[in-house]
C-alpha cells in the first residue's frame, strides 16, 4: 500500500493523539474527572481520524464494515469537550446519568447508519463508499448539515460558557486569567471555522453533484 504524505501525517497524528489518551488514562491521571473526559474527547479526536485515513488510502472499500465507524465514534467529540469544560470551570463537577443525553446525536445518526449502510449487503456498500465526495457522511445532504450544525451548536455553548466564566474570575480575582480555559477556548474557536468551512464544503460538494446530473 502506498502512502501520500497527508497518509503519513494522518498516522503520526493518531499515533499521538492515542499516546496522549494513554498518558491521561494512567492510574495517577485517570482519577480526576477532568482527565477522563479530555482522554475520551483525544480518543473521538483520532476515531475521527482514522475515518479520513481509511478513505485516503483505500483501505476502507478493501474493508466495507470498518467504514463510517471512526466518524460515528467522533460524534461524540464536541459534547465531551463540553462536559471537559465543564469540569475545568467547576470544581464540584461529577458525570451524572443525566449526561448520556449528550450522546444522543452518536445514537440517533448511529441508528441511521445501521439501517441505511451496514445491515445493506457487501455490494451495496462499496456502492455507497465508492458514490461519497468525501469522507464520514452519506450522500444525504440533510444528514451532513444537521451533524455539522449539532456540532457547531455545542462548540458555540462551550465557547460561550467559557466565555462566561472567564469574566466572573476577572470580576472576583481582578486580572486572574485561567490558561486552561484560554488555550481551550482558543481551541474551540479553530475547531469551530474548521467546521463551519466542512459544513459549506459538504453542502457545496453536494450542489454540485447535483448539477452534473
Amino acid at each position: 500500500m502506498y502512502l501520500t504524505l497527508v497518509d503519513l501525517l494522518l498516522a503520526t497524528s493518531i499515533i499521538q493523539s492515542l499516546g496522549l489518551a494513554a498518558f491521561l488514562l494512567l492510574p495517577e491521571t485517570f482519577r480526576l474527572t477532568s482527565n477522563r473526559l479530555l482522554a475520551a474527547s483525544v480518543l473521538a479526536f483520532a476515531a475521527s481520524l482514522s475515518e479520513v485515513f481509511l478513505y485516503s488510502t483505500g483501505l476502507a472499500i478493501q474493508h466495507p464494515n470498518l467504514a463510517y465507524l471512526g466518524s460515528l465514534i467522533g460524534l461524540l467529540q464536541a459534547s465531551l469537550l463540553y462536559l471537559y469544560a465543564q469540569s475545568l470551570m467547576y470544581r464540584d463537577f461529577r458525570l451524572l446519568p443525566r449526561h448520556a443525553l449528550h450522546t444522543l446525536l452518536f445514537w440517533v445518526v448511529s441508528a441511521i447508519f445501521l439501517v441505511e449502510y451496514y445491515l445493506q449487503s457487501g455490494e451495496v456498500k462499496l456502492q455507497i463508499l465508492q458514490s461519497r465526495d468525501h469522507p464520514s457522511v452519506l450522500t444525504s445532504p440533510l444528514l451532513a448539515a444537521v451533524i455539522h450544525l449539532v456540532f457547531l451548536g455545542y462548540l458555540w455553548a462551550t465557547i460561550r460558557a467559557l466565555g462566561r466564566f472567564g469574566t466572573t474570575l476577572r470580576r472576583l480575582f481582578s486580572n486572574l486569567e485561567n490558561k486552561q480555559l484560554a488555550w481551550l477556548r482558543t481551541l474551540l474557536i479553530g475547531y469551530a471555522c474548521v467546521w463551519t468551512l466542512s459544513l459549506f464544503y459538504c453542502l457545496s460538494a453536494h450542489v454540485f453533484k447535483s448539477s452534473a446530473r
